[in-house]
């Protein structure tokens, strides 16, 4: 719903009733991981980031008994360093994440993957981007992942055929928060402007109005 006044307000009052029980090490981590979330929607990355070092240092202490939320702790540090522009530290703490969730095999793997090929293909590191891109690929299709086949796609269409009709792959995913979408418009639009393709680069960046104006129409949920 994106209301994310109302999110973290109701996150942060769980937080105190989770903090004073100690068999709530779980409930307290989420509760950080929400509250990162909200920071980022409002683009405050910098405040996220405690919520996520103090989420991870929990996490750090279940990793024999939860090896999921240890991993999903070092990859949300890691895709918040994505949103902030620090691409060696994202992919540092994404390539951990995935170490953690190879242990399990669990289908996390899909997503660090796509984020993983995202930052390579940032940094211009095409064959590492291209490795991650496939592995990717075989996790979504084996875990029958529909959301990140498309993602997938998309990221072909942008890094691999250098195509702004990679707007096409994420129109079909109705589901997807847009804010979301706007992040990766922004990456788009920066990332054509460095290989010098001007033209995409406007057209991400007309795209990039668009969301941003559609995300603000997003908070009137009803008409009076």
């Amino acid at each position: 719903m994106k209301q994310t006044h109302v999110s973290m307000h109701y996150s942060s009052q769980a937080y105190n009733i989770y903090k004073t029980h100690d068999l709530y090490s779980v409930r307290r981590i989420q509760c950080h991981f929400v509250i990162a979330g909200n920071y980022d929607d409002l683009e405050s990355h910098e405040k996220a980031l405690p919520h996520l070092e103090q989420a991870l240092k929990g996490a750090r202490l279940l990793e024999s008994k939860n090896k999921r939320i240890y991993g999903q702790a070092l990859f949300n540090i890691g895709n918040c360093y994505l949103k902030m522009g620090e691409l060696t530290k994202a992919a540092k703490y994404m390539e951990k994440s995935i170490l953690q969730f190879k242990k399990s095999n669990f289908n996390n793997l899909t997503q660090a993957y796509h984020d993983l090929a995202l930052i390579y293909f940032l940094q211009h590191k095409q064959d590492q981007a291209i490795d991650c891109f496939r592995k990717g690929v075989r996790f979504a299709c084996k875990f029958d992942d529909g959301l990140f086949k498309i993602m997938f796609e998309g990221l072909q269409a942008l890094f691999i055929k250098k195509s702004v009709h990679f707007f096409k792959c994420f129109q079909q995913i109705r589901y997807i928060p847009r804010i979301s979408l706007y992040g990766r418009v922004v990456l788009a639009a920066k990332f054509y402007t460095e290989i010098g393709q001007m033209d995409d680069s406007v057209i991400c960046f007309k795209k990039m109005v668009h969301a941003r104006k559609q995300i603000q129409r997003g908070d009137c949920l009803y008409e009076i």
